[in-house]
Formats: structure tokens, sequence, C-alpha cells
């Protein structure tokens, strides 16, 4: 029987060591692309201002939204802004008024919503 050299035992772990790398650098990539390219990632711009016992949203940047979704925490309706420039007015009376009514703004790009304002504001009697 011919004698082992050394050189062939080391081959396999050292297959199994660059085999393992290529499969992490191939997890790693996979997930940064998942992370980069992720298409639920919708934006506006928005400002609401509080006067008196109402508040008003005001969309100012269009981002990629097509249309935004305004709510209140004690209100079972929405509204909608559908352009730039566009408002809405939140009244004291929905729902209930008082010093906590939290406004909820959504901005919506087909079938993907994402809060991007929330806020909560005071519109009782003062």
């Amino acid at each position: 029987m011919p004698p082992l050299h050394e050189d062939e035992r080391a081959t396999s772990p050292v297959v199994g060591a660059v085999l393992l790398l290529v499969v992490t650098v191939l997890v790693g990539a996979a997930v940064g692309a998942g992370v980069f390219l992720n298409k639920d990632t919708v934006n506006a711009d928005v400002e609401i201002a509080v006067t008196g016992e109402e508040a008003t949203v005001l969309w100012t940047e269009e981002g990629s939204a097509t249309h935004l979704v305004v709510s209140t925490g004690n209100s079972l309706s929405n509204a909608t802004i559908d352009s730039v420039n566009g408002t809405v007015r939140v009244p004291g009376d929905v729902g209930q008024a008082s010093a906590n009514t939290k406004i909820i703004v959504r901005a919506v790009n087909n079938e993907t919503r994402r809060i991007i304002e929330e806020r909560t504001v005071d519109l009782s009697d003062r």
C-alpha cells in the first residue's frame, strides 16, 4: 500500500472552510439586498396645526405617497388627502373632544401604508 501524502489530508478542511465562507457571503448578500431593496417604504411630509378646538393636517411634500389617510385615536372614520397642499380638518368634537386626541397620518402607495406622523393634541375647551 502506498504511503499517504500529507498534502491530500489537508484538502478536505480547506475545501470545507472555503465553502463555509462562500455560504456566509451569499447569505449576507441576500439579507443586505432585502434590506436595501425594501419596497415597503413609503413617505411624505405633513404639518399638523392646532387652532382652538380643531386641528388641520396639511400635506406639504409628496414623497412616494399617492394619498394620505388621517384618523384619530377616538374616531371610527378616516379622512383622505388626495394631493399635496390638501388639508383635512379634525374638529374638536370628533369622537370625544379631549386634551388627548391622537392624530395618526398614514402615507399610502398602492398596497403599502406607513405611519408618517402620530401626535397627541389638545382639542378640548380651554
